[in-house]
């Protein structure tokens, strides 16, 4: 009996090694070494381009004089100078940042601490609602400024100040300024030491006093204002201050036109004494009080 035994196929691909050849000519004028040599040259040479462009960006962001503040815009401002703004930003731009970069290079000039000093110093004498500053590439800075526009005069203590429709001191008036006709006057009185950006009157208390002088004016010529005022511990009540010595009650809960209607048809009556007037009440629905009274 014959034994047969059958081979098993490998499957796949027998590996195979490439030799290295060996070139089949050397030429001799150029050896090995020369070739390394080369190499390292390049890479000489890359490092120092590579070098030289970082020292020339270093140069021209941090010290050219490219990007050197040279112009500073000013608008909005109607009552704070020009020149008050502009120095007191140059005193930022001859700061140093990080204790190294000087900040008259608009890449380094700081925004936030330049916002916060001219706030700052703008509001000890006059008041802002805001300031922005604007970086223009590659050496200008804006600066808008947003003024407390002055509306009123505040009379307290002796002393008189500019508020705004929002009831904000704007600023002091000096003693001797002159102060023009157009602004209207508020007597307030309070034992609190007033600062400008102070909020001391009730922007509705200031509405509604507008509102009496304008429809006053239109309505009659026999009223010569002086001023208003702000009743303490009553912010619902207006007391209008004649040049005559008499006053008016007016309440600024009420229909304020109704009001007026009931003080003309009271200084329409022959037997109105100014001269002898206290004051005349018009702040309830039904009656007005006068004093002295009619007889």
């Amino acid at each position: 009996m014959r034994w047969e035994f059958k081979r098993k196929k490998r499957i796949g691909f027998k590996r195979y090694e490439i030799p290295k050849k060996e070139p089949l000519y050397k030429n001799p004028l150029f050896p090995k070494e020369k070739k390394r040599m080369v190499t390292t040259f390049r890479k000489f040479f890359y490092s120092f381009l590579f070098l030289v462009f970082l020292v020339t960006t270093i140069y021209f962001l941090f010290f050219s004089i490219i990007f050197e503040v040279k112009e500073v815009k000013i608008e909005g401002n109607r009552f704070i100078s020009s020149k008050n703004i502009e120095n007191i930003i140059k005193e930022t731009l001859g700061a140093k940042r990080f204790l190294i970069f000087k900040q008259n290079n608009i890449l380094f000039f700081s925004k936030k601490k330049a916002h916060q000093d001219l706030v700052n110093k703008i509001q000890e004498k006059q008041a802002l609602v805001d300031a922005k500053i604007t970086k223009i590439y590659p050496d200008t800075l804006k600066i808008s400024i947003n003024e407390r526009i002055p509306r009123l005069v505040l009379l307290s203590s002796g002393k008189r100040y500019f508020i705004d429709l929002d009831g904000v001191i704007t600023r002091d008036i000096a003693p001797n300024e002159e102060i023009g006709i157009e602004f209207s006057k508020i007597s307030y009185t309070t034992d609190k030491v007033l600062s400008i950006g102070d909020t001391v009157i009730n922007p509705e208390f200031i509405k509604k006093a507008l509102e009496i002088k304008d429809k006053l004016s239109q309505r009659t010529d026999k009223i010569n204002m002086d001023s208003f005022q702000n009743v303490e511990d009553d912010e619902h009540q207006i007391w209008v201050n004649t040049q005559d010595g008499w006053q008016i009650f007016f309440d600024i809960t009420s229909d304020i036109e109704t009001q007026i209607d009931k003080l003309i048809l009271v200084l329409e009556k022959k037997e109105i004494d100014r001269n002898r007037l206290n004051y005349i009440d018009v702040r309830f629905p039904e009656r007005v009080y006068i004093s002295p009274p009619l007889e």
